[in-house]
């Protein structure tokens, strides 16, 4: 069976060349979506940061693609991840450069939303996401991006 990046490399398309061997931390990779894009970012080479505020469902992510793929195994860590807690940041970031020594692509993917009409949302629903949508991605960006940075500086 051949590996991830033996399988990217025989991709067609721009994917195989831009992610095989790099580092992407996908956050809220625990639902449809971010599954989605953590699925594909795997297949086609890259090392996957998992990342979720519910672990078991970035396990789960996890273990549908090594079902669909053993050789994926190695190339993807479930993280459990609070955007909008700078230490629950920092601490999935270390996990992630201990691991793979760096982060090459973030994916801001963690949201959450309410369903029904806008003024039956109470103002603390709307500072939940705010904190989450908004929040959560500038500080994401605030760990990730200085890392991103130095790798082509010192290119």
């Amino acid at each position: 069976m051949a590996t991830v990046p033996e399988q990217a490399s025989k991709a067609s398309g721009d994917w195989s060349r831009l992610l095989v061997n790099k580092v992407v931390f996908v956050t809220g990779a625990g639902g449809a979506i971010g599954s989605t894009i953590a699925q594909t970012c795997a297949i086609h080479g890259a090392r996957v940061a998992v990342a979720d505020i519910n672990k078991n469902t970035a396990d789960e992510t996890i273990a549908k693609m090594i079902d669909e793929d053993a050789s994926k195994k190695d190339y993807m860590m479930a993280i459990e991840l609070d955007v909008t807690n700078e230490k629950s940041i920092e601490n999935a970031v270390k996990s992630v450069v201990d691991k793979w020594n760096t982060i090459d692509i973030l994916v801001n993917n963690a949201a959450i939303f309410t369903f029904g009409a806008v003024e039956n949302v109470s103002a603390d629903e709307w500072s939940n996401i705010l904190n989450v949508n908004v929040r959560g991605y500038a500080l994401m960006a605030k760990a990730v991006v200085p890392l991103i940075k130095k790798q082509y500086q010192s290119k």
